[in-house]
C-alpha cells in the first residue's frame, strides 16, 4: 500500500516542470499580528488530529494487537487510567484506615 503511494506521488512530480515561485513577502502589519495566534492554535490542533498507532498487549493474551487513535484521544485515555488509579489508591487508603481497629 505504501509502495503504491509512493509510485503515485513519483509519477506526479514531472522534472522538466519548474517549480512555482514563491510568494511575495507581505509586510507586517498591526492587523496582521492577531492572525499569527490563531496560526500557533491551529499547529496545536493538527498535531491532536494525527493518528499515531501503538502495539497494546490484550488482557488475558500474550498477542498484541494494533491500536491507532488520535493524539488528543491518546492523550484523553492516557488522563483516563490515571485517573483510574488514583481513585482505586483512595479507595484502598480508605479501606485500611477503616479496617485499622479504630472504635
Amino acid at each position: 500500500m505504501i509502495l503504491f503511494a509512493l509510485v503515485l506521488m513519483a509519477g506526479a512530480v514531472d522534472p522538466a516542470t519548474p517549480a512555482p515561485a514563491p510568494a511575495p513577502p507581505v509586510a507586517a502589519s498591526p492587523a496582521a499580528a492577531p492572525t499569527a495566534a490563531p496560526a500557533a492554535v491551529v499547529a496545536k490542533v493538527s498535531n491532536d488530529d494525527q493518528v499515531t498507532c501503538r502495539r497494546q498487549a490484550e488482557p488475558n493474551s500474550n498477542i498484541q494487537k494494533r491500536v491507532c487513535l488520535t493524539n488528543a484521544q491518546w492523550k484523553a485515555r492516557q488522563k483516563e487510567d490515571q485517573e483510574t488509579v488514583q481513585d482505586m489508591q483512595r479507595q484502598a487508603l480508605r479501606s485500611t484506615s477503616s479496617s485499622s481497629g479504630a472504635p
